[in-house]
């Protein structure tokens, strides 16, 4: 997803073979949500019903604890550098490894599928199925955000929501652990930028500058946690920012917490110590600071949200600032889930 030139190459293998695709994880946007393939950034049920995966550029393509594939399905992993070499550790099986530009692997992949299918019935009855799986999908997606949108604080599912409904079409969304992914509509090549797997916490705001760098004419909106948000070194990014002539819109989902730090203690120690404190150590934030003044200081707008009714106005009037010229900032007070 990182070229025009692999967005499209995924989107016509896709199409004309009827090949669900699902991206977990997602630093990239490989294929138009609106897609008819596109079928969401969680795996679900898709990897362990596949009799074959293809997997392209991903060095953790799924937790084995958590999800994997049938015995029986051939694994076939595509990329610069399929066994991900920089990686000290790392134990994907695979039937077949194919080293190369992935764009040019899905270019030769479906002028070869073209010449071997046989049976057109099987790829219309596996369309039909994926495109009752997307309205599933869509479906669950509006109406849990529809089921939460009066909850205090506001639920990360409403904020997803309301900022998918006014962002436009083409905006780049850069995610450091700052929006549900899956919330938003993302259609266009070269559109989303997420965060990776480890490491690198707080490059959320400096990514957004250099997006709004490279694609002036683009709305630039950057979803942060709060504890990324200190962590990316906020003044210099907002003094920049304005310095330079590079509004983003800058979204601190605020849980008052490092909640990825309290989510992995859990996960490794759901009977430790530090599940039963009152407070969990090293994961709390409070008190949280008020991130609104620090664009303030540089310039820029801020708000603190916290009534879920108050979002979408806020978010238009962010929007407002930002088409004028003008960095903006929320800060919204959010739940403690993801």
């Amino acid at each position: 997803g990182r070229s025009v030139e692999a967005f499209e190459a995924l989107a016509a293998l896709a199409k004309d073979f009827a090949i669900p695709v699902v991206q977990p994880a997602a630093t990239d946007l490989s294929l138009s949500t609106d897609h008819p393939m596109f079928c969401g950034f969680e795996l679900g049920s898709h990897l362990g019903e596949a009799d074959a995966v293809l997997v392209i550029n991903a060095g953790v393509p799924w937790m084995p604890r958590l999800a994997k594939p049938k015995a029986s399905t051939k694994v076939i992993h595509m990329g610069v550098d399929p066994l991900v070499s920089r990686h000290p550790f790392r134990e994907y099986e695979a039937d077949l490894l194919v080293g190369g530009d992935p764009v040019a692997g899905l270019v030769m992949l479906r002028e070869s599928l073209a010449g071997l299918v046989k049976d057109k019935k099987a790829l219309e009855s596996r369309r039909k199925k994926v495109s009752a799986a997307r309205t599933e999908m869509l479906d669950k997606r509006d109406k849990f955000a529809v089921s939460v949108k009066d909850q205090t604080p506001i639920h990360p599912a409403w904020l997803g929501h309301c900022l998918n409904q006014v962002k436009a079409k083409d905006a780049v969304v850069v995610n450091e652990l700052g929006v549900q992914p899956g919330r938003l509509d993302l259609t266009t090549p070269l559109s989303f930028i997420g965060s990776g797997l480890a490491g690198g916490l707080g490059a959320g705001l400096g990514t957004a500058l250099g997006a709004k760098l490279a694609a002036p004419e683009r709305e630039v909106i950057g979803c942060v946690g709060d504890g990324s948000y200190m962590f990316g070194n906020p003044v210099p990014m907002h003094f920049v920012a304005r310095a330079e002539n590079l509004p983003t819109l800058t979204v601190v989902s605020n849980n008052h917490s490092w909640l990825a730090v309290r989510q992995s203690t859990l996960a490794v120690y759901p009977d430790g110590a530090a599940s039963k404190a009152n407070v969990m150590p090293i994961q709390d934030l409070n008190p949280s600071p008020a991130f609104e003044r620090v664009i303030e200081s540089c310039g820029g707008v801020g708000e603190k949200v916290e009534a879920p009714e108050d979002l979408a106005p806020a978010l238009k009037r962010s929007f407002e600032a930002l088409r004028s010229g003008t960095p903006a900032l929320l800060n919204v007070s959010v739940q403690a889930i993801r």
